[in-house]
């Protein structure tokens, strides 16, 4: 297409033995010529002397046509201007724009073959547009910018994406009825799967297409995302492998992106003599309960219908604890995930999610999540209570007085491993004086010549002993500062309670706090390093 409205431009004239610039003003909506673009351009042909000002001035004026004077050449002789072109070429090589400027009235046109070659001659070889010069040859556009060669551009590909036919992020939280009791019968803690059943769709990335610059250089699109489908046992692939399939009736769940399907292993009565201890890789149901001084492990979830007594219970994923845990001071339950349990008494609780339960009593609890204990009661009484986040309950503490500890804002787990290391390092440190103060014994000896060759077997021993320690508490030292690195207080933790008796011991973001009266109905929060309460 033809665009009719023009820039304007100028020419070199030759008149018997005059030479003339002659400006011609733009039409409707087209831009003046440009002062610097003249100046240059006479320049290049040799042209000296001329009057800049006068120049611009008649620019400026934007008249049809005027023609200015120019000095003669030293040589006195005037020699005829082919057509030129000058080409400019975009940042990102993808577009290359031309500028024509036209002959003087006895010189030269540019053939479609002389425009080609001057692109090629600035290696402009990919993207021509034919059209755009034939456009040019047959109706020309001085001092404009036109587009004539494009590159392609590249076509960018597409993300490999696996879409899961499963919910991912289970959330095992009882249901809460209206008078505040907590109803352990809906749980919606599995992804129940049959033999057969399509578990994920993997849709495969598209690497897209590459492209062409206008100087023919290859252009490749970003790189893409590349998956193929994870998955552990009882799991079939299909032949295209885009898709799997369970091929057995269980639960499924995703963990660090690989899918596994567990079939539950059940014990249809208690955990006791008969059974002995159980450990299996899948999900575990207790219809009964786990008797005194027996364990019971899995990879993936476990489910009580009865009561835990002193037993120890350990989990890859949730616990379920559909009456609670009696655990006698020796009952333990660890679980990477969460645990729900009725009530909790006199036992070890230890969650890398969150713990929700009716009532807890003289026991110890951390948790990386939310601690709540919200049933009919909700009573917190007694024991040590840990939290990153959140430790709620409806009562905490006993009207006698009983020391309840609570504890929000630092990750127990972090915790507890540096608390082991120091007691580590101090233990060794007291080792490694005792061995050195052996070592001198010995080297006292030996200065005055009482040393057998016994004694000097025990020196060189305890020499490498003192060694070895210092090494191990080195190592010890050099943990403990990575450790100080992942420690993190979490300035938002807080405690809630409805009623929070005299004898409670809170530590809230490092910042300790003793209640010494009875607070009703209040939240405990760390705010510019003092303890803030609130009514909530």
């Amino acid at each position: 297409m033809v665009n009719e409205v023009k820039n304007g431009y100028f020419q070199i004239i030759y008149i018997a033995d005059d030479a003339k610039l002659r400006i011609f003003g733009p039409d409707e909506g087209g831009e003046l010529a440009r002062i610097a673009e003249v100046t240059a351009y006479l320049d290049r042909n040799s042209f000296r002397g001329y009057d800049a000002v006068e120049i611009n001035a008649a620019i400026n004026k934007g008249d049809k046509q005027i023609d200015i004077d120019l000095p003669k050449p030293k040589d006195g002789q005037y020699y005829p201007i082919s057509e030129a072109m000058m080409v400019s070429v975009s940042d990102d090589k993808m577009e290359a724009m031309v500028r024509f400027y036209p002959p003087s009235n006895n010189g030269e046109k540019l053939s479609k073959e002389e425009i080609i070659r001057e692109l090629n001659n600035q290696k402009i070889v990919s993207g021509i547009d034919d059209q755009v010069i034939k456009n040019h040859i047959l109706s020309p556009l001085y001092c404009t910018d036109i587009l004539i060669a494009k590159g392609t551009p590249y076509v960018k590909g597409r993300d490999a994406s696996i879409e899961y036919t499963f919910e991912t992020e289970l959330k095992a939280r009882p249901k809460r009825n209206e008078d505040g009791s907590v109803d352990f019968h809906k749980l919606d803690i599995m992804n129940p799967v049959h033999e057969g059943d399509l578990l994920a769709t993997l849709t495969r990335e598209d690497p897209g297409e590459p492209g062409l610059d206008v100087y023919g250089n290859m252009t490749r699109p970003p790189k893409v995302v590349r998956k193929i489908l994870r998955f552990g046992k009882n799991i079939r692939l299909s032949e295209d492998e885009t898709q799997i399939f369970s091929m057995v009736d269980g639960h499924v769940t995703l963990e660090d992106e690989r899918v596994y399907v567990y079939n539950v292993y059940e014990v249809a009565a208690d955990v006791d003599a008969t059974t002995g201890d159980i450990q299996y890789d899948g999900n575990i149901t207790v219809k009964g309960n786990i008797r005194t001084g027996f364990k019971v492990t899995a990879s993936g979830n476990i489910e009580v219908y009865g009561v835990v007594e002193g037993a120890a219970v350990k989990a890859g994923g949730d616990v379920i604890l559909r009456r609670g845990i009696q655990g006698m001071g020796k009952g333990i339950i660890v679980a990477k995930g969460n645990i729900v349990s009725k009530f909790i008494e006199s036992a070890t609780v230890v969650s890398e999610g969150f713990i929700e339960t009716e009532a807890v009593m003289h026991s110890r609890m951390s948790a990386k999540g939310d601690i709540k204990i919200q049933g009919s009661k909700g009573n917190l009484i007694g024991g040590f209570t840990r939290s990153t986040c959140l430790i709620e309950a409806k009562v905490i503490g006993a009207p006698m007085g009983t020391i309840t500890n609570v504890e929000v804002g630092i990750d127990p787990a972090v915790q507890d491993k540096i608390n082991k290391i120091r007691a580590d390092i101090a233990e060794k440190s007291k080792e490694l004086g005792r061995l050195k103060d052996v070592f001198e014994v010995f080297k006292a000896k030996k200065q005055k010549g009482k040393i057998d060759f016994s004694t000097l077997a025990s020196m060189t021993k305890t020499a490498q002993e003192i060694q070895e320690l210092n090494s191990k508490i080195i190592e010890l030292q050099d943990e403990h500062e990575k450790l100080k690195i992942e420690f993190h207080v979490n300035e938002s933790a807080r405690i809630v309670g409805k009623t929070v008796y005299p004898g409670v011991k809170m530590m809230i973001s490092g910042e300790p706090f003793y209640v010494n009266n009875e607070i009703y109905m209040t939240q405990f929060k760390k705010v510019n390093g003092e303890i803030q309460q609130t009514i909530v």
